[in-house]
């Protein structure tokens, strides 16, 4: 009986210690992971895993004419290390952009323990833009109001970024909405956008 014992004891701290051995290999120290969200004009093209097919660009961003308006976004972000573990870096919240926007709106900052993070993962979970000027549809008619992704269930987006953290160390994730490339897509009689043009377009950075 008191062999068996021993046995469940071993194997019980043997779980607590593979739960907490990151965090005892780092020694217990961290660094800071910012992340902040912009829309910064003539930034990259839309990724290849999910552009809009050319049937869906039905509007026109005419040559010298700024988009305006904003964009709202609920999104989540987390950090994923080497053995696929979580550090939640930026909680489920909203935030507004304004397009064109190259300085970021910081939407989370937390600590995570040292590291190599090669993977974050971002998931929207509603994705709005109130358009003030600048969007023209089919003949030239300006395409105003609220325009909406189209997402009935949240788009997550996993993005290589091999960020290594180091003790004190100060790090930003940055998410770059690009919502020129998205709101090509839209729909003018519905005011809607396919969830495959906005998840094609988004851009995530780490360093």
């Amino acid at each position: 009986m008191g062999r068996r014992l021993g046995v469940l004891a071993l194997v019980a701290f043997m779980a607590s210690s593979a739960g907490c051995s990151k965090e005892l290999l780092a020694g217990g120290q961290r660094g800071e992971v910012t992340t902040t969200m912009n829309d910064e004009p003539g930034s990259a093209a839309a990724r290849s895993d999910g552009a809009a097919p050319s049937h869906l660009l039905r509007t026109v961003l005419p040559a010298g004419t700024g988009l305006q308006g904003t964009v709202q976004a609920e999104v989540q972000v987390v950090l994923l290390d080497e053995g696929g573990r979580a550090d939640l870096i930026a909680p489920d919240g909203a935030a507004t952009v304004r397009i064109g926007a190259s300085d970021g709106t910081e939407i989370g900052s937390d600590s995570v323990y040292v590291g190599l993070y090669p993977t974050v993962r971002v998931t929207f979970s509603s994705v709005t833009a109130d358009i003030t000027g600048g969007l023209l549809g089919a003949g030239g008619l300006p395409i105003l109001g609220r325009v909406t992704v189209q997402l009935t269930t949240p788009v997550t987006i996993d993005v290589p970024v091999a960020l290594t953290v180091a003790a004190r160390s100060e790090h930003e994730v940055s998410i770059d909405l690009n919502a020129s490339t998205w709101l090509a897509a839209v729909d003018p009689a519905t005011l809607t956008v396919p969830a495959s043009a906005f998840r094609g377009a988004v851009e995530v950075r780490a360093e």
